[in-house]
């Protein structure tokens, strides 16, 4: 896969706007985001599933700069390491006002952090649970990847920042 993805949103023939990732040098839409989508977040607004696109781009970059085959890691059951799992959180986002530098705290809010790594997670999730069903049918080593699946969600859930959430900074009708 190409280090350059893009996020290009498609209107179908019935007016649905569906955000799409792209590969910037084939310019063809990646299969494994682009059945996610539309198997788990189409029906949702068109801005919840571009945020979910742009949380998977990140995923994405990340594992093209650190050299990380995400579907071969997935076939084989290994997924990250915690180390790759730490690097991960790290390349998401700073929240605002923590780190030393002005511009670590310009970074993300932590609720765009945390709605970014959940995006991620269900993601990864989906991944690993579809690989679950093929191994299923196969045979063989489902239940090491089954436990490998658990203990990497577990993992992945430990490291989410906890956000609350005021009614009061809610606007809207």
């Amino acid at each position: 896969m190409s280090a350059a993805t893009f996020v290009r949103v498609l209107v179908l023939s019935g007016g649905e706007r569906l955000p799409t990732l792209f590969d910037g040098a084939t310019g063809q839409p990646l299969f494994d985001p682009l059945v996610y989508v539309t198997s788990r977040l189409r029906g949702r607004a068109a801005n919840t599933i571009h945020q979910h696109v742009v949380a998977l781009a990140r995923l994405l970059a990340f594992c093209d700069e650190r050299r990380i085959e995400l579907s071969e890691r997935i076939r084989s059951g290994r997924l990250l390491g915690l180390n790759e799992l730490d690097g991960l959180f790290g390349a998401i986002g700073t929240p605002k006002g923590r780190g030393g530098s002005k511009s670590q705290q310009r970074g993300l809010s932590r609720v765009t952090s945390a709605n970014r790594l959940r995006a991620i997670r269900a993601y990864l999730s989906w991944l690993t649970t579809r690989r679950l069903h093929q191994l299923a049918h196969e045979g063989a080593d489902y239940g090491r990847h089954q436990i490998a699946r658990d203990r990497f969600i577990a993992e992945f859930d430990a490291r989410l920042p906890s956000v609350r959430v005021n009614a009061s900074t809610k606007s809207g009708l």
